[in-house]
This record gives structure tokens, sequence and C-alpha cells, in this order.
């Protein structure tokens, strides 16, 4: 690497070399996850027996959570949850969608379509700034 790589403030995780010339004397390491409390259990009704694809983001002092999930009647609805510490999850009840003749849950997406993309828009179309 001839030039530094300029990465300004933010943080960057170590798992390659990219930011690294060289190691003397040392090595990179992946340690093994260690089991902790369960965070979130996918137990409503309309999260079925399995659930997946999670998607996290932060946004000031909240944690925002996206997750699919799989009915047993093929329905794969997408649900929201939302936590001030990212440990402790918070299902509100959005009202967007009916379940069982119940809008008391927090279905954001219930319809055709296999995967979602979530992502956070910060700028309007083209680039301007809103």
């Amino acid at each position: 690497m001839d030039v530094p790589r300029d990465i300004g403030s933010r943080l960057e995780l170590f798992v390659d070399d990219w930011l690294i010339e060289r190691m003397n004397g040392v090595c990179l390491k992946m340690h093994r996850p260690v089991l902790r409390e369960i965070a979130l259990e996918f137990n409503r009704p309309w999260e079925g027996p399995i659930s997946w694809a999670p998607v996290v983001m932060k946004e000031g002092d909240l944690y925002r959570l996206w997750y699919r999930a799989r009915r047993e009647t093929g329905e794969q609805p997408t649900a929201y949850a939302k936590s001030a510490d990212g440990i402790r999850w918070e299902r509100p009840e959005l009202g967007l969608f009916t379940f069982e003749d119940s809008r008391a849950n927090n279905i954001v997406w219930q319809g055709p379509g296999g995967n979602m993309a979530v992502f956070r828009q910060s700028r309007g179309p083209g680039g301007c700034a809103l």
C-alpha cells in the first residue's frame, strides 16, 4: 500500500488485510461467538415456525429490526421491532395489516414476494437532500 487508505472517522472491523499493509509477529483471529440471552423470541402467531433475514439499523438512539417469517400456510409476512439498547426488543402494534381478524400486530408487509431489502434513504431522488 503506497498511500494510506482514508477511512475518515468511521470505525472499521479488521477481518481481512484491506487496511493492513504488513503484520509482524501478529495474526488476525476470529473468536467464537458467545451464547447470551435471547434478544427476541419469534413466538407470535404471525411469525410462524420460521423467522429469518433480520435487518438491524441504528437511527439515533433507537435500534430498528425488520425480519421475515414463514407460516404453515405459505404466507411470509415482514415484521418490525424496536429497541433502545439492542437487547430488549419491543413489537409495536402498528395496525397496518390484518392477521386473524386483528390489526394488533407488528406486520409491515404481507403479500407476495420472497426477499426483502430494507434500506435507509437519507436523500431524495437524484441525490438531493430532503
